[in-house]
């Protein structure tokens, strides 16, 4: 257990959902739903999507996000950062074990970090392994600093001057109902992505892209420049979500060759980044 400002977490809670299967009609319309059109996910040879266990471990992360000993107030949580290792291609038809882990809690001045391991295994074997951060905004006075949009757009802007020079890019689109269409395939139906109203509510103006839908996408766009496309050669993926994506938006991802794959940054069209810290990490062709 760990304590801050006088109040208990329980770092270190496991969370068991049991066992899943990968549902391969389900994989295929999570291809569709991130405009990913590999072969790989096509035959008796098929894959699932490697962000396809996103799908996979939703229940779970349901159950650590509404942990009654967290008591997180949803209206206030952002998702920080993803950070993904595909340690094995996983199968239509197979059923895999899923587990969570609660690694972090800090209390800082601007609200709460929550950090999360989540798990996928093949028997013994750890085939899928994320971490993944949660932000929950500290609610502020209305009298006191500048709106949680307006530091999000400075922060946004200060991050896209310190960008440098692309060794490659690619321009891709964002459909007019990506969202609508991840929600079905992700199992991620919040309002925020999904109903106009609700997101101008909430303070978005209107709908907003799921990130780890964009991050889905991303991987896509970097295994298009350096993996030939092929979702097998994708060992990990890691970003830091910057920015709100709209429905209809064109993105571009700025990558940078690295030992063993890229570092990219993905900037939408009035030039900032709505994915930071990008990192895919690509095996040689065999």
């Amino acid at each position: 257990m760990s304590a801050s400002s006088g109040r208990t977490w329980p770092v270190g809670k496991t969370y068991d959902c049991g066992n899943v299967v990968v549902d391969g009609q389900a994989a295929a319309a999570y291809a569709a739903a991130t405009n990913d059109p590999s072969p790989a996910y096509e035959g008796d040879a098929a894959i699932a999507p490697p962000m396809f266990h996103v799908w996979l471990m939703w229940d779970i992360l349901v159950t650590f996000i509404q942990d009654p000993e967290l008591a997180i107030d949803m209206r206030r949580m952002v998702h920080g950062e993803h950070d993904a290792r595909f340690l094995s291609t996983l199968t239509p038809g197979e059923s895999l074990k899923l587990q969570a882990t609660l690694e972090q809690v800090a209390d800082k001045s601007s609200g709460l970090l929550i950090v999360g391991r989540f798990q996928c295994y093949r028997a013994d074997q750890l085939v899928v392994d994320c971490r993944s951060s949660f932000f929950v905004r500290r609610e502020k006075s209305p009298s006191k600093g500048q709106s949680d949009k307006g530091l999000a757009e400075r922060l946004a802007k200060r991050a896209a001057r310190n960008i440098p020079e692309a060794e490659i890019e690619q321009q891709w689109k964002v459909d007019a109902d990506q969202s609508a269409r991840y929600a079905d395939a992700s199992r991620d139906r919040n309002p925020i992505h999904l109903d106009p109203e609700f997101a101008r509510k909430a303070g978005l103006g209107d709908v907003i892209l799921h990130g780890l839908c964009t991050m889905a996408m991303s991987g896509r766009s970097v295994l298009e420049l350096v993996g030939d496309g092929d979702p097998r050669r994708l060992n990990r993926l890691s970003v830091r979500f910057s920015k709100p994506v709209r429905n209809g938006s064109t993105l571009t991802t700025r990558a940078w060759r690295t030992e063993g794959g890229l570092k990219f940054t993905i900037l939408d069209e009035s030039g900032e980044p709505v994915i930071t810290h990008g990192l895919a990490e690509i095996a040689p062709t065999s």
